[in-house]
């Protein structure tokens, strides 16, 4: 499991990387502050909890923390570079916390470990993952090890909160989670014995999302999520090739790639038979396949697909330059559960591979700043980016990050905080 490392007073100078910009004449600029509260006996993260900011030029703003403890706020229009940011909160006996910086470093995290009466219970999520009869690595080891993604649903859609891998007993567990619903994304790491045999699956026994079920936390823990991994059958050998490319359909002049996407191959009935996972050109083969129907569908967990039908005979053997397509709202019909009007969208595919995309919709062209931000609080990589008017997307290399979770922060031109994503990396 990603271990939550918790740090009592953590301070980040920004270096070279998210540096507010200045944007008027009379050289304003801004100072970015978030961190994270939570309780200092438990470490779990206290909701809807209060953190007062303050400078000694007049603002004043009071910011609530998410669900998972975290605040963040922008200070516009400072003046004064040595100007004094302070930082409070009460804990569950009324004391008060507070710290300080100065906002020449533009930028900080401040945490605070405290006593937290108002924070919400906690529960644990477990389950066997089953990989035929029996459990893998259960009753006797199969030389397996698998992966666990957990996601909550929101409001926002399908979020990333935490993985680990397990081997012992074929047991996945996650411990002190917030009351919510979740679903778990299972699949075999590479170099496991039966890695070719299964498809990664959900919660609820399925190998989409869309379609698996959740567990909600809520009154009592769950240890027994149990997730049958669907066999993969594969397909007979043939003379037909499938060849295709995925990409975000951003309805730009050209749609970016979506490199680490699962391309689920059907048959004509809708049963799965064999997945690839895309290169980094976001590209996919299926070589040496029989002469027939198949649907074609991409698997990225949060966003929305459709079917693509591809026939193969003995006229057409070869289907070449297959489009596939990924949404953010479903096309088929159904609600989505992301915000229409969220100027900047969800980390994708998520657990990222080489590359990360983020899509935004802005009604004018914005310069947008982002840093990445290991659990424990360090800066791992920086960068900008220009969002055109409209819909579009922007694209990340995370080649260089280890595996875990991470949090990404955008801001705007102006310094404005657009929003912080978090991610896992494969």
């Amino acid at each position: 499991m990603i271990k939550k490392i918790y740090f009592l007073f953590v301070f980040l100078l920004a270096g070279n990387a998210l540096i507010a910009q200045t944007y008027s004449a009379d050289s304003l600029f801004s100072f970015i502050i978030h961190g994270k509260v939570y309780d200092d006996s438990t470490g779990a993260p206290l909701f809807n909890h209060e953190v007062i900011i303050n400078s000694e030029e007049g603002y004043t703003k009071h910011a609530l923390t998410d669900i998972d403890g975290f605040y963040a706020d922008t200070i516009a229009g400072l003046i004064n570079p040595e100007v004094i940011i302070h930082v409070s909160t009460f804990d569950c006996q009324n004391l008060l916390h507070s710290q300080s910086v100065t906002a020449v470093i533009l930028q900080a995290v401040v945490n605070f470990a405290i006593c937290g009466s108002v924070a919400p219970p906690t529960f644990n999520l477990g389950g066997l993952v089953f990989a035929g009869n029996f459990p893998i690595n259960n009753p006797e080891s199969t030389g397996d090890t698998g992966i666990a993604y957990l996601y909550r649903t929101t409001t926002l859609g399908l979020l990333p909160v935490d993985s680990n891998q397990f081997t012992r007993y074929g047991y996945y567990m996650f411990l002190n989670l917030l009351p919510g619903d979740y679903m778990v994304r299972v699949e075999l790491t590479r170099g496991s014995t039966q890695i070719q045999e299964y498809f990664p699956s959900y919660t609820g026994n399925e190998i989409r999302w869309k379609v698996g079920s959740t567990v909600h936390l809520g009154d009592s823990c769950v240890y027994n999520a149990n997730i049958h991994l669907l066999p993969r059958p594969g397909v007979a050998s043939g003379t037909g090739n499938i060849a295709g490319f995925v990409v975000a359909a951003a309805k730009t002049r050209t749609d970016p790639v979506v490199p680490c996407a699962e391309v689920i191959l059907y048959d004509q009935n809708f049963v799965p038979l064999d997945y690839r996972v895309t290169l980094s050109d976001g590209t996919f083969t299926f070589e040496t396949i029989p002469m027939g129907t198949y649907q074609l569908y991409t698997e990225v967990p949060g966003k929305y697909s459709k079917f693509t039908t591809v026939v193969l005979s003995e006229a057409s053997p070869n289907a070449h330059d297959v489009r596939l397509e990924l949404f953010l709202k479903d096309v088929t019909g159904i609600t989505d559960p992301g915000s229409p009007d969220q100027e900047l969208g969800a980390v994708y595919p998520n657990p990222a591979g080489e590359m990360i995309h983020i899509d935004g919709n802005f009604i004018q062209t914005e310069k947008v700043s982002w840093s990445i931000f290991s659990v424990s609080g360090q800066k791992t990589m920086t960068g900008e980016q220009i969002f055109p008017q409209g819909k579009s997307q922007i694209t990340i290399s995370t080649d260089s990050l280890s595996g875990g979770m991470y949090f990404l922060m955008a801001v705007k031109e102006d310094g404005t905080l657009l929003r912080t994503l978090k991610f896992s990396k494969r």
